[in-house]
């Protein structure tokens, strides 16, 4: 994996505290409650997620997924995508 250099990752999160200040949405718990299309969201993803643990555990776990060569290839074709 490529990880940012430290000056990235500090760049990243002052922009990103810049825009929770200026953008007040600190100040709601929850900005996307009750919205259906973030929910279908979450849900579409909670299922997939599931299905992936799901077709690790049947490899016989994490180590095995490693050591076939499962989750690098998961990788790769994640970012060509």
């Amino acid at each position: 994996l490529g990880l940012p250099r430290p000056w990235d990752q500090q760049w990243s999160l002052r922009i990103q505290q810049v825009l929770a200040h200026e953008s007040d949405l600190l100040e709601y718990e929850d900005i996307f409650a009750g919205s259906h299309v973030i929910e279908a969201k979450v849900d579409a993803l909670v299922e997939e997620s599931l299905a992936e643990i799901d077709r690790i555990q049947q490899m016989g776990g994490a180590m095995a997924a490693v050591e076939s060569g499962y989750l690098k290839s998961e990788l790769v074709s994640s970012h060509a995508a």
